[in-house]
Parts: C-alpha cells; structure tokens; sequence
C-alpha cells in the first residue's frame, strides 16, 4: 500500500520528493516495515520459508519471472486456473526453457519505460500492478506454490485501468471503434463463461484438489489433502495411493507419511501404519500426531508401555494436546491407574470444559474408585452436554447399579438401547441387573445380547435360562 500510494501521487501530477509528500507518507512506510517483519517471521514459524536456502539467487529469479509471466496471461485469458501451482522444478534442474522467462520480465519492464515516456494513465496501472505483485513474486520462496490466483486480485486492479487505456489507444490507432463494442462485449461474455466453468471446481473440496492434481500431477500438496479427504471418507486404498504419489515426489513429506500410516492402519497393515508414522517423526521432530498414531497401534497390540512413551513425547511437543491428554488417561486406567487417569482427564477439562470424552472416561474412572457421586456428577454433565452419548447413559447405569438403584440404572440402559438399538453391552446390563428381580426379562435381555454377539451373555443365558 505505502508504495501505491507513490503511484497515485503521480496520477495526480503530486512533486514526489516535496517535503510534504515525503512527510505524510513515513508512517505508511513505518507500518509496512513492522507489518513486513511481522509476515515473515510468522512464515519461518510455521516453517513455510523452510525451503528458502533450497534455491540460489539466480533461480529465485527465475521463480519471480515464471509468476510475473503466468500472472499476467491468465489476468489476460484465465485458462487452466488452479487453486495450486507447485514449484516447476527442483533446485539444480531448472529447464532450458524457462530462462525465457526473464526475456518476458525485461519486456515489461520495458513496457513500463515506454508508459512512463508516453502515457501516464498506462504507466499508472502497471506500476500499480506492479508493485502489488512484486512482493509475491517469491523472490523469498514461501510455502509450496509458486503463485496463486488470488494475490492477483489488488494488482489486478491496476492491470486493467492499464487494458482499458491501451485497449483504447490501440482502438484509435487501428481505426476499430466500429467493433470496439463488440470486442468489449465478447471479452466480457468470454470471461463471463470462464467464470462460470470456474465455480463449479469450487463445489467441494473432493472436485477442488481433484482438479488441482488433474492440471499439476507433481502438487504433493494437492495430492496430501485428497487423500485426506479420501481418509475422512473411510476410502483408505484411494488415499494410499494419493499419499504413495505423494512421498514420492516429496521424500520427505512428514504429514503424507503421517496420514499415509493412519490410512493403513484403518486397513488392518499395522507393520505398514508404524513405520510411516516413524517416518513422518523422522523428517519431523514436531509432528506430534504420529506419535498419538503410533500410541494408538502400541495400544492395540497391548504394548501399554510403549504407548505411554509416545503420548509422553507428543505432550512434551504440545502440552494443551487435549486428544493425547484423554488417550494417556484411557492407557492409565486401562492398568489400574486410576488416580493417575483422572489427573489427565482432569487436565483436558482445564483446557477445554465440556470435552465430553474426558467427562465420561473421568466418571469410569471414579466408578472403579467407588467414588460414586462424583461419577455420576460426571455422567450427567455429559448427557445435559450432549444427550446422544450412549457411553454416559450406561456407565452412569453400572453406577446406579453399584449403588442398587435398580430401576434408574435400568432406565439408564434403555435410554441407551433407544441411541443404539444394537448395543449388546446395555441388554447385558438388563439382563445382570434384573437377574434377581425378574428372571424371565433378564433372561430375554441375555439372549438379545448373546444374540448381539455378547459372549459373556451367551454364556450366563446357557448356564441359567435353559
């Protein structure tokens, strides 16, 4: 903007080294400073300028005469947008052809002499244009594109006051007013239609990065977030295959190997699923997800320690990770720790209230404490909280129980079988319950759940009601 503001001062014929001028524009100029570092110092904190020191000086140059180029044909004729346009090589393979690209930047900038010398309006615009995409040109490399559509809409204002006033030049000088309207107006119809086309990549994110990959094969990013979605989806062998494509072409691709290994381990290839999710920590100290993935697998295979290792080292990476909170708290409760359970519940709680998950493990928790009351405080948080918890209903009924409160607890269960019809534990809980109180419904909630593929129940309703 403090730039802009130069351009249009010359617009309007202002003397631009006037004391006046000069004045009213430093803080402007201050503000852009601070505002300058501010971005990229929040870049390199997300490590979107990791890949700044990959690529020389010269190639950097290149990069921002690709941009200028490609920003300005598709201002001109919009074909082939792409919400992503990845790097167009690697560093140290920079193809023959694109040096061109440079030739297209000295004719602009040969253009803007020429503006300068003859039309002011026409300069104006350019210079505007130019100056607004001049800082994202990455001539600092940031993130994994090389250009996007959308930091072309405030330079493209200057573009087109620069289209209108040489489109009108070019019109006087080739003597075309008599079809000067049915140029604009055909233009106008032609990028009308484009647009239209152009929504409707935008219905979803599925269409979006489909269309991304579709018109730039080697965009990893566009290839990490389909699979993601495919993962979200529960299409895992689709997203094996994007996530495959992936760490491929970007070897070191920490978050493609981490959703890569959650996609295996969602098919049943566990040996998979642990070494992507070591390979995700490998090229990223930080990615504390893989090691709430590889916690997950270590738990399933009962290798309790190992899993507590690794919920250890993403909490000492995000110590708020509420998700990795709660799992500790299951894995400590799952050997007897219960004290212990409840102090990482407790801690999810402080950092999010209504975590209905840590409630409801917090309550189990304090049910194996006897700590009844406090348990069904818990419960009961949980269903005013969020009444379709079907957990909440039945653990608060195994406390009622506890506490020979034989028909809330059954109340309890019934609500629960209301949520999940097919809840073979709440049918057991009728059964056991009522065992002594009314033999014929407890034996018919037994055989419902035996039926459900309880085998406990199968086995009490052999032993007692046949």
């Amino acid at each position: 903007m403090a730039v802009s503001l130069l351009a249009v001062d010359f617009w309007f014929n202002r003397k631009l080294l006037s004391v006046k001028v000069i004045a009213e524009k430093i803080p402007y100029f201050a503000l852009a400073l601070v505002f300058g570092i501010v971005a990229i110092k929040a870049q390199a904190s997300g490590d979107a300028l990791r890949d700044f020191a990959a690529y020389s000086f010269h190639e950097r140059i290149i990069f921002a005469s690709y941009s200028l180029f490609g920003y300005i044909w598709k201002l001109v004729l919009p074909l082939n947008l792409s919400a992503l346009y990845p790097y167009p090589f690697r560093s140290n393979l920079i193809p023959g052809y694109f040096w061109a690209y440079l030739l297209a930047t000295a004719a602009f900038i040969y253009g803007l002499y020429i503006a300068f010398k003859n039309d002011k309006r026409i300069f104006f615009g350019l210079a505007f244009f130019a100056i607004n995409i001049g800082l994202l040109l990455q001539l600092i490399p940031v993130g994994s594109a090389v250009m996007s559509d959308r930091y072309a809409l405030i330079p493209s204002f200057g573009f087109a006051i620069a289209l209108v006033f040489l489109g009108e030049k070019l019109i006087k000088k080739f003597k075309l007013e008599p079809f000067a309207l049915y140029l604009v107006v055909g233009y106008a119809v032609l990028l009308g239609i484009l647009t239209a086309i152009r929504t409707e990549v935008w219905q979803n994110s599925l269409v979006l990065w489909t269309d991304v990959i579709e018109k730039q094969p080697k965009a990893v990013i566009g290839l990490n977030n389909r699979g993601a979605l495919y993962n979200q989806m529960e299409k895992y062998e689709l997203a094996v295959v994007d996530f495959t494509k992936a760490v491929r072409l970007k070897p070191d691709y920490s978050e493609a190997f981490y959703n890569m290994g959650s996609a295996k381990k969602e098919l049943g290839l566990i040996d998979d699923a642990i070494r992507d999710y070591k390979m995700a920590i490998k090229y990223d100290e930080k990615i504390y997800q893989a090691h709430l993935g590889l916690a997950v697998v270590y738990d399933e295979q009962l290798k309790f320690d190992q899993a507590l290792a690794e919920l250890e080292i993403a909490l000492k990476i995000l110590p708020d990770y509420t998700e990795a909170l709660t799992n500790k708290g299951v894995l400590l409760g799952k050997t007897g720790k219960y004290e212990n359970a409840i102090e990482s519940f407790n801690k999810v709680l402080h950092f999010d209230p209504n975590n209905t998950s840590a409630l409801v493990n917090r309550g189990f928790a304090k049910y194996f404490l006897k700590q009844y009351n406090e348990a069904i405080a818990d419960f009961t948080q949980v269903i005013a909280l969020d009444p379709t918890v079907t957990n909440a209903f039945i653990n608060r009924g195994l406390v009622y129980s506890a506490l020979n409160r034989t028909e809330e607890a059954v109340s309890d269960y019934k609500a629960a079988l209301v949520l999940d019809p097919a809840n073979s534990d709440a049918y057991y809980n009728i059964g056991f319950v009522l065992r002594s109180i009314d033999k014929n419904e407890s034996c018919l909630a037994f055989k419902r759940s035996m039926e459900l593929g309880n085998k406990t129940a199968e086995v009490y309703y052999k032993n007692n009601c046949l």
